[in-house]
């Protein structure tokens, strides 16, 4: 199933079975207070696990009211001058757990992760905007071929 990507209210979100969760992508920030209960309802119509969005640090307070938590926060985001936070709203326990979850106090003195092929990857430190920016287009580009049936983008020749 291929998630949609449509307009509510100004505010762009893409949202389906595929991903179990509704991705504000861009909010219009003149309707967010209409816009967070309209969400809700929609994850719950749908059964969806999670809500994810990316939305200016201004906005934040209306969303933490709603129940949202920060996973992320990237400074000058938006227009270089304004953060950017990447919020989450849980519908279900077994969405807001991992198959990997740990407690952060056990990670001290973890060595980097060994990828398959013995180089070590090295921990992430700092997240800038053009990294962010970049992990948006790539999850965009996967969306997109999983429009045209294509589920694995390695496979793209």
């Amino acid at each position: 199933m291929v998630d949609k990507i449509e307009t509510i209210d100004g505010s762009v979100i893409q949202h389906g079975f595929h991903n179990d969760r509704i991705y504000l992508m861009h909010l219009h920030g003149k309707t967010a207070g209409t816009l967070i209960p309209k969400l809700d309802r929609m994850a719950k119509a749908h059964g969806y696990g999670k809500i994810f969005a990316k939305i200016p640090a201004n906005h934040w307070k209306a969303f933490k009211f709603a129940g949202y938590t920060k996973e992320a926060v990237i400074p000058s985001f938006f227009q270089g001058t304004t953060d950017g936070l990447f919020i989450a709203k849980f519908f279900s326990t077994e969405r807001q757990m991992t198959n990997n979850q740990i407690k952060y106090s056990e990670m001290e003195g973890v060595s980097p992760i060994e990828e398959p092929t013995g180089k070590s990857i090295p921990p992430i430190v700092a997240c800038s905007p053009a990294d962010a920016e970049a992990a948006e287009m790539e999850a965009l580009e996967v969306s997109l071929l999983a429009v045209k049936g294509i589920t694995d983008p390695y496979q793209v020749t």
